[in-house]
C-alpha cells in the first residue's frame, strides 16, 4: 500500500471574521457581510516510487445572511487555484462552490430552499470548498451537504449540483412532522467518472414522550440513474428511533428497520430485503 507524508508548509489568512460559515443555512440570525482570503502550501512525499508533490492553494470565501427572522436568506461562495510546483500534475486547477438557502419561517412551520454548487478538480473531502490544504475551518455554523462522489473519482474533475428542499410543521408540543426531497446531478467533465442522477425523498414524525426521550418514524427513498447504463435502482427504507437524553453532555439513539433495494435490471443488480 503506498504511504504518504503531506507537510503544510506555510498558511496566511486575512479577513473580516475569523470564522468563515461552512454552508448556508436558512435560520434567523444576525445579517452580516465578510469574507476570508487564504494562502497555503504543503508537500506530500510518496513510499511507493511516485515522485513526491509540492502545491500551493490561494483561495477566497464571502459570506452573506440577510438577517430576516420570516424571510432568511444566506449565501457563500469559496473559489481558488491549486498550483503545483513539482510532482504529479493530479489536483491542480481552479475549484468553485456556491451555496445558496432561503428558508420561509411561520409560527409552526419552517421551510427550506437550498442549492450547492461545486466545480473540483478531484473528490470533495473537508472545508467549504472541499479542497484539502486550503486551510479552511473544517466545521462551522453550517453543515456542508455531502456529495455521493466516490474516492474512485480522485483524479478527475468534477461538477456537481445538489438541490434540496424541506419542510417541518410543529403539530403540537409534543409533535413534530416533516417532508423533504432532493436532487443530485453528478457529472466529469473529461470523462473520468460515471455521471449520475440521483433522486430523493424522506417523511419524518417525532414525537416526544417526555423532557428525555422521543420517538422518530421515518421513510426515505432514493433512486439512481446514470447517463451510460439504461440500469437505475432505488431504495425504500422505513426506521424507527429512540432517543434518550441523559444530560446537557449526553445523548444516546437507536435505530433500526427494513431497507428494500429494486433494479431494471435484477441480473446487475438483483432486487434484496436488508434489515
Amino acid at each position: 500500500m503506498k504511504k504518504t507524508l503531506q507537510i503544510l508548509a506555510f498558511l496566511f489568512t486575512a479577513g473580516v471574521a475569523a470564522q468563515a460559515q461552512v454552508v448556508p443555512a436558512a435560520t434567523a440570525g444576525p445579517a452580516y457581510l465578510r469574507y476570508s482570503l487564504r494562502y497555503s502550501e504543503t508537500a506530500t512525499f510518496y513510499s511507493a516510487g511516485e515522485a513526491d508533490q509540492q502545491r500551493a492553494i490561494a483561495s477566497g470565501t464571502l459570506d452573506y445572511m440577510n438577517g430576516g427572522e420570516r424571510l432568511p436568506f444566506t449565501m457563500s461562495y469559496t473559489g481558488g487555484y491549486i498550483f503545483i510546483f513539482s510532482g504529479s500534475s493530479n489536483g491542480t486547477g481552479y475549484f468553485q462552490n456556491f451555496s445558496v438557502s432561503q428558508g420561509f419561517i411561520g409560527r409552526s412551520w419552517n421551510i427550506v430552499f437550498s442549492d450547492n454548487v461545486s466545480y473540483l478538480p478531484e473528490s470533495a473531502t473537508v472545508g467549504s470548498s472541499g479542497v484539502p490544504g486550503a486551510g479552511e475551518p473544517i466545521g462551522g455554523s453550517g453543515s456542508s451537504p455531502q456529495s455521493s462522489q466516490t474516492v474512485l473519482t480522485l483524479n478527475t474533475p468534477y461538477l456537481g449540483n445538489t438541490a434540496r428542499g424541506e419542510i417541518t410543521r410543529t403539530i403540537n408540543s409534543a409533535t413534530k412532522f416533516s417532508a423533504g426531497g432532493s436532487t443530485e446531478l453528478i457529472t466529469f467533465p473529461d470523462g473520468g467518472g460515471l455521471d449520475t442522477d440521483i433522486e430523493n425523498a424522506n417523511l419524518g414524525l417525532t414525537r416526544r414522550l417526555d423532557a428525555r426521550n422521543s420517538l422518530t418514524g421515518q421513510y426515505l427513498f432514493a433512486q439512481f440513474s446514470y447517463a451510460s447504463s439504461p440500469v437505475t435502482f432505488e431504495t425504500n427504507t422505513a426506521s424507527a428511533n429512540y432517543s434518550r437524553t441523559w444530560n446537557r453532555q449526553l445523548r444516546t439513539s437507536v435505530s433500526a428497520g427494513p431497507q428494500f433495494t429494486q433494479s431494471s435490471d435484477s441480473a446487475v443488480i438483483p432486487s434484496s430485503t436488508g434489515i
